[in-house]
């Protein structure tokens, strides 16, 4: 950090949270547990209706499978920021309505992406260029972040002849559609279905 100028407290809780271990580097899923918890709690909700434990493990499942390049501290971090309005996130995106679901933690997490995607530029401002290597399962999950963002404004009827070649690469290597398949017509398929996202709701492939 150049002399005079520190982050400021949103950053050094930032920087303290993206520096702790990632999630698809965890020895087993307890911390991520933990921030769940956490979150939970922020959120308001009630004991009777938490998930179950097959609920539980389709979200942990989900967590590691998609947001693996984030830390558990992360998600205390986002729903922090969710619930003191900061991520920019109407008021009934961030009440849970006693229904802590994948649908709905991926909801904020997709807002703290592009929240902390700020922050980051502010503290690349502040420090010397240096060069940002991300591991594969980074990459892959920055790809169906992109993949996801384009399908959200396809649902405003704006479906581009061209897409970039890594958005087939990574729907097959997901499973969601086949390496013969058409790209333009997956997207296509996935609106005439009535499917609201492409990786947030499974429940709608």
């Amino acid at each position: 950090m150049t002399p005079g100028l520190m982050p400021s407290k949103t950053g050094e809780q930032f920087l303290a949270a993206i520096g702790s271990e990632k999630i698809c580097n965890l020895d087993n899923v307890e911390p991520i547990k933990q921030a769940l918890r956490y979150a939970m709690a922020l959120v308001g909700l009630r004991a009777q209706n938490l998930p179950n434990e097959h609920e539980k493990m389709i979200i942990l499942n989900h967590i590691v499978k998609y947001f693996g390049g984030h830390t558990a501290e992360e998600i205390r971090l986002a729903f922090e920021k969710a619930v003191n309005g900061e991520l920019g996130l109407k008021s009934e995106d961030v009440t849970c309505y006693e229904n802590f679901s994948v649908l709905y933690f991926s909801r904020i997490m997709t807002a703290y992406r592009e929240w902390s995607a700020e922050q980051y530029n502010l503290l690349v401002k502040e420090e010397p260029p240096r060069q940002v290597i991300l591991t594969d399962e980074q990459l892959d999950d920055l790809h169906r972040y992109d993949v996801e963002m384009f399908y959200q404004r396809c649902l405003n009827g704006r479906i581009p002849e061209k897409t970039p070649d890594y958005f087939k690469r990574i729907l097959v290597d997901d499973g969601l559609m086949k390496q013969e398949d058409n790209l333009v017509a997956f997207f296509v398929n996935r609106l005439n279905a009535g499917s609201k996202t492409i990786y947030v709701n499974q429940e709608n492939k």
